[in-house]
């Protein structure tokens, strides 16, 4: 039996027993084949596939490009030895992709793993839940699709990448509990990679600089985030922020040593800021978050598919 492995999060890819399967050339085979994926053991009609994949660009005979997208997806499995009717069904006007018992997809192995976890990312996991944490952070390599602007997955999208903003935010957390200061800075700045705008990322990165011994790192992340905020959003740091910066700034005289020093600790407890909102108040900034995400990401679509013109 082939073994079928999917990767949506990053680079796009097919494998079958190890072996890469080529043929999904296009934008829309990948954006297809994604979404059955994603979608597998359910069933799609489809006018819902076109309406799905190619939106409210209808120019030409979609059904007949729908008809040839699916013939080069199973034509692609079939050509890598896999029996293409039974991984991807056409049932009249039904399309299915089955999910043969072999079948591993990377978001759905993701989404898993972040199931049991607590929505709270201040509150501390265990090392079994670490140890699952940091599994779940290997297998995200990149947003759902990137470079895909079909609007079935934007909200996927932006729901794994919570969840992945999450994820590290906990593994953060443990690390500094646990004054793991070069796994607390690996995992700030990859959170920083992700959303290079979470001030509350930045202060916690400047805080974790600070307890290892590098004050003028700490010192010079605060320049760049504010760098940051004036640039993208013409704004100032928030007051939290200044406020950690200058007790750094004016703590030059005395080592950054925990151990040694438990003023050190005094300084970062003191300039940690005040736990985030829970309930409802999350739940909304989230959904704000996405939509101005969502935004940002049509315009960019627009205006690439205007220089294209």
């Amino acid at each position: 039996m082939i073994r079928l492995r999917g990767y949506v999060l990053g680079r796009f890819r097919v494998l079958a027993d190890d072996r890469p399967i080529d043929g999904f050339k296009t934008r829309k085979s990948r954006s297809l084949l994604g979404f059955l994926m994603l979608n597998a053991g359910r069933s799609y009609a489809r006018e819902v596939l076109v309406a799905k994949v190619w939106g409210e660009d209808r120019a030409g005979d979609t059904l007949k490009a729908l008809r040839q997208e699916l013939w080069t997806i199973r034509t692609a499995f079939r050509d890598a030895g896999v029996a293409a009717e039974d991984i991807l069904t056409l049932g009249g006007d039904e399309v299915t992709f089955t999910v043969p018992p072999e079948f591993w997809l990377d978001a759905r192995e993701f989404a898993k793993a972040m199931e049991s976890l607590p929505a709270d990312t201040e509150i501390p996991v265990d090392a079994d839940q670490a140890a699952g944490l940091e599994a779940a952070m290997a297998l995200y390599d990149d947003d759902l699709l990137p470079g895909i602007y079909d609007d079935w997955c934007l909200f996927p999208r932006e729901a794994l990448r919570d969840r992945f903003i999450s994820g590290l935010e906990m593994l953060l957390f443990r690390h500094q509990g646990r004054a793991s200061w070069d796994a607390a800075v690996a995992c700030a700045k990859r959170l920083l990679d992700a959303d290079p705008l979470l001030e509350h990322v930045h202060r916690d990165l400047m805080r974790t600089y600070f307890a290892k011994g590098n004050r003028p790192a700490a010192l010079r992340q605060f320049e760049q985030c504010k760098r940051l905020l004036q640039r993208e959003l013409g704004i100032e740091p928030m007051a939290e922020t200044v406020e950690l910066y200058r007790a750094i700034r004016e703590e030059h005289s005395i080592s950054v040593d925990r151990g040694a020093h438990p003023e050190s600790a005094e300084l970062l407890q003191r300039t940690r800021i005040p736990s985030p909102p829970t309930g409802d108040a999350i739940a909304e900034l989230r959904a704000l978050k996405r939509d101005l995400r969502t935004a940002d990401r049509r315009i960019d679509q627009v205006i690439h598919e205007i220089a294209g013109r």
